[in-house]
């Protein structure tokens, strides 16, 4: 998973999975809140999941860091 991403989405990845908000997300690096939700978006697409829950179980599945 984490080759298919860049370091910022890497880290937002992160945040999700450690479930954070967008807000909080946003706090911690420093962007807006937006910018965060379009890093969301690419990485939905880039990793084909549904949502957080979705990237959760496929992270938990592969065992892997993001």
């Amino acid at each position: 998973m984490k080759c298919e991403l860049t370091p910022t989405e890497v880290t937002v990845a992160i945040g999700m999975l450690s479930n954070w908000n967008d807000q909080r997300i946003a706090e911690e690096l420093g962007i807006s809140r937006n910018t965060v939700k379009s890093h969301v978006k690419s990485i939905f697409a880039t990793l084909r999941v549904d949502g957080r829950l979705d990237l959760l179980y496929q992270a938990a599945r592969l065992n892997m860091p993001v």
